[in-house]
């Protein structure tokens, strides 16, 4: 038996209760990624032959300039969470490390780089 202290706790329990119920009854249908994506195809290939030009144009329209601003985005997102990836390796005992294999690399590869450079140079004139 559940005791309320007055009215009001009794009425916010048979409010919330009420919601919970029909939240609980109207459980959405759970598509997966992939059906959603068909779907969505299937949708735009069915309404762009059915639906005036004029409005099929400006879904047209939408979709170039958001495939714009994905193309310009993606590779600040990319950078934003690669830099900040980068920047905790540095922490302990793996920036020696690192640092010492970058170093190493370096002083392999910059001889054989201007190496390669002369030689090209020589090769031209």
């Amino acid at each position: 038996m559940i005791l309320f202290a007055d009215v009001g706790d009794f009425y916010e329990y048979c409010v919330f209760s009420y919601m919970y119920e029909n939240v609980v009854a109207m459980k959405r249908l759970k598509i997966g990624l992939l059906p959603r994506i068909i779907i969505a195809i299937a949708l735009g290939i069915g309404l762009g032959n059915w639906l005036p030009m004029e409005l099929v144009r400006g879904f047209v329209t939408f979709n170039g300039i958001f495939g714009e601003f994905l193309g310009f985005i993606i590779p600040l997102i990319i950078v934003g969470l690669v830099t900040p990836a980068i920047a905790d390796i540095g922490k302990g005992w793996a920036k020696c490390w690192l640092l010492r294999l970058l170093s190493l690399t370096v002083r392999l590869c910059l001889p054989v780089l201007f190496l390669c450079w002369d030689l090209a140079r020589r090769s031209v004139s």
